[in-house]
């Protein structure tokens, strides 16, 4: 069943992954097209704002989810539904403050005349923002949505249900722009689909928990405590990323000027592209180690797991290899011969994007067990260290010294990520390399020989 599962999931995730990169490459010549530069400029602008909304979720959703899927997978089915039916109440109280949070952003904004320099009119451009953001707080429901499939062993069909949706709104969005649809219907879109997608799961899910029948529900104000503060630790791991990110940029940009940021930022970007990949099997193979780690098996956890990780690694040196040798030539294509990279500051780059395969695999472990807080304190230490650094180095060394401090980052991640990691599901350092890759040949091995053998098969028919 593991197997199956960790299949149906990897060709869900794929697909999920192939609509996103459509929805955000596919759909650009179809706006620029229809609305031009600066309109479609400014829908970026507009769309931008809601994401802060999603911080007021504090990360309860995540932090509930978590705990359920654990607590049911380990046959707790009285403490599961408690969770579940306190992460909701939760939940539905970080929508209240969002709504507030919302409305308190809006006003501001307008009083501050940020809405009146733009191509639409400032009432126009609220109500689409209040539209997307009532769209994003809708959302804080699928993470509880989703973990009652998790539960159970469906992720693939979660995947496949918003799979549906995202492809569903590609086509909508393609359609209404070639009718010289504006921003307040792809807006008004874009809620309707998440309404719609949010209630074909929850409908979905309702008869699976099966275990839940009968089982009377208690607010328990010790875990919604318990909740919170894991969700705090949830929410500021994307701020740590932010830190990472924006605040390496904007020091490139003090000391070294506009055209290295554009060099710093395209050549982070295409080093990581292999990343994409490696996103996809740590999203298959995720519920299966969490569900297995909730039921306390912890041996096949860390056979899932080595597996996975040794299959990162390995695609990852030979994507690492492939752009060694031909990267620069795709970064010349790509930037049209604008921008010139040296080898030395192409080769650090790869260094820090293998690091970064490494405790990117092994951070779900800490999703999956609900322990976010190493996770969490570890990225903040590496972003704060990396920001030091870049302040360091970057005025002796320009580019070079931002690429080693961002190397550096993904460096002490890897180092006590791997460590705390492994401790969490017992795993030995050394074994994960050694026997990791041991099964990662055999599995190799074993699936060439089956292939050889139904080759063999239908040359002799």
């Amino acid at each position: 069943m593991v197997k199956r599962n960790i299949f149906k999931n990897l060709l869900a995730s794929g697909i999920r992954k192939f609509l996103l990169i459509g929805e955000h490459l596919f759909l650009v010549p179809f706006f620029l097209t229809v609305w031009g530069a600066a309109y479609y400029g400014e829908w970026l602008t507009l769309i931008a704002f809601p994401s802060i909304i999603s911080l007021s979720n504090v990360g309860v959703g995540t932090a509930a989810a978590n705990s359920f899927v654990l607590k049911y997978a380990n046959g707790n089915y009285q403490e599961a539904k408690n969770t579940y039916y306190n992460g909701l109440y939760l939940v539905s109280y970080a929508i209240i403050g969002g709504t507030l949070l919302g409305s308190i952003l809006m006003l501001t904004l307008h009083a501050q005349g940020l809405f009146d320099n733009l191509l639409v009119s400032s009432v126009y451009a609220i109500k689409v923002v209040s539209i997307l953001m009532i769209a994003r707080l809708i959302n804080f429901y699928s993470q509880l949505i989703e973990a009652k499939f998790l539960a159970v062993r469906l992720a693939s069909f979660y995947l496949n249900i918003r799979n549906f949706f995202i492809l569903f709104k590609l086509l909508l969005f393609i359609v209404f722009l070639f009718f010289g649809a504006k921003m307040l219907s792809l807006a008004i879109i874009d809620l309707l689909l998440t309404i719609a997608g949010n209630l074909t799961a929850y409908i979905y899910s309702r008869n699976k928990l099966d275990h839940f029948k009968g089982i009377k529900t208690k607010f328990i104000f010790s875990e919604c405590k318990e909740i919170i503060s894991k969700g705090i630790y949830y929410m500021l791991n994307p701020l740590s990323r932010a830190m990472f990110f924006q605040g390496s940029t904007i020091m490139v940009r003090t000391f070294l000027g506009p055209e290295a940021v554009a060099i710093f930022n395209t050549v982070r970007t295409l080093t990581r592209s292999i990343n994409q990949v490696f996103g996809i099997i740590n999203t298959s193979i995720f519920p299966e180690i969490q569900f297995e780690y909730g039921n306390g098996n912890l041996e096949l956890v860390r056979k899932i797991f080595r597996l996975g990780f040794s299959i990162v690694t390995v695609l990852s040196i030979i994507g690492i290899v492939v752009l060694g040798f031909f990267g620069l030539n795709i970064y010349e294509y790509w930037t049209m011969g604008k921008l010139k990279v040296p080898m030395d500051l192409w080769c650090l780059f790869l260094l820090g994007a293998l690091f970064n395969t490494q405790w990117s695999t092994v951070s779900i472990l800490f999703r999956a067990a609900n322990q976010p807080r190493v996770l969490t304190l570890t990225a903040i230490l590496g972003a704060g260290v990396t920001l030091l650094f870049c302040w360091i180095l970057i005025p002796i060394f320009g580019l070079l010294g931002a690429a080693f401090s961002l190397l550096l980052m993904e460096l002490i991640m890897s180092i006590i990520l791997l460590i705390k990691g492994c401790k969490i599901i017992n795993q030995p350092l050394i074994s994960l390399y050694t026997k990791g890759f041991m099964e990662f040949w055999a599995l190799v091995y074993n699936y060439k020989s089956l292939l050889q053998h139904k080759l063999n098969k239908v040359h002799l028919k």
